[in-house]
This record gives structure tokens, C-alpha cells and sequence, in this order.
């Protein structure tokens, strides 16, 4: 069970739906197994919030 929430806003989406449907699917997979699941169980009730989607050179401008 996941101990955190993962949340996408809108444009988080939409830029995933733009990407190839293997690559979002493996952004999608590693925020559920890597994030999510790999969390501190004593942090139950937090979650993480997706802004944006894409290449670290793009992201932290």
C-alpha cells in the first residue's frame, strides 16, 4: 500500500499525454513504485504534487 498521494495538476497531464505512451507510462510507474511506495510509513497523509512534466534541463530553468 502506498503511504504517499500522488497528485497531477492539469498541465501535468496534458504534458504527460503529449509525451510517447511508453515513456509517460514509465514517469507514471516510477512515481507509484519509487515515490509512493518506497515512502516512510509515518508520513501517511502526505502527498506529492506533479507541476510539471519533462527533461530536467527544461523543469529547473
Amino acid at each position: 500500500m502506498a503511504c504517499w498521494t500522488i497528485d497531477y495538476t492539469d498541465s501535468a497531464k496534458g504534458q504527460l499525454r503529449k509525451l510517447d505512451k511508453q515513456m509517460a507510462r514509465r514517469i507514471v510507474d516510477f512515481m507509484d513504485e519509487r515515490i509512493a511506495a518506497g515512502a516512510d510509513p509515518r508520513s501517511v497523509g502526505r502527498g506529492v504534487l506533479v507541476v510539471r512534466v519533462g527533461n530536467r534541463s527544461e523543469i529547473y530553468r
